[in-house]
């Protein structure tokens, strides 16, 4: 194709694309130790029209790393860049890592590795 520039995607006239914004956490991988917790805060990458919940589960690992608090996060238009927390709590007999999913309608997901350390 002449003149496009190399790596660019073509779409066919009449075809709307959608771009789908990823929700945001920080950090995205972090260490808890046994018995204890940490925490990572998520928002939105601009303001919703509406308000958005935003639910925290493992999806993966290590069965002793649970999420605490921050299950179920709501953001609106006035506090969508305010990181609200989700707290991983580690047991005290487990060790590894976990992957946990936050995600939204409408919305990237965005994974976090948390790992038990002694």
């Amino acid at each position: 194709m002449a003149g496009a520039a190399a790596g660019a995607a073509t779409v066919p006239l009449g075809l709307a694309t959608t771009t789908i914004k990823s929700l945001m956490a920080n950090p995205r991988s972090l260490k808890v130790q046994h018995g204890s917790t940490s925490t990572v805060g998520i928002s939105l990458p601009a303001a919703p029209s509406s308000k958005v919940t935003v639910t925290t589960s493992r999806t993966s690992g290590n069965p002793g790393l649970i999420v605490d608090e921050g299950k179920s996060l709501k953001f609106t238009p006035s506090n969508f860049s305010t990181p609200q927390n989700v707290t991983i709590s580690a047991d005290d007999s487990h060790s590894g890592s976990a992957k946990f999913t936050a995600s939204a309608p409408g919305y990237a997901s965005v994974t976090i590795t948390a790992t038990e350390t002694p």
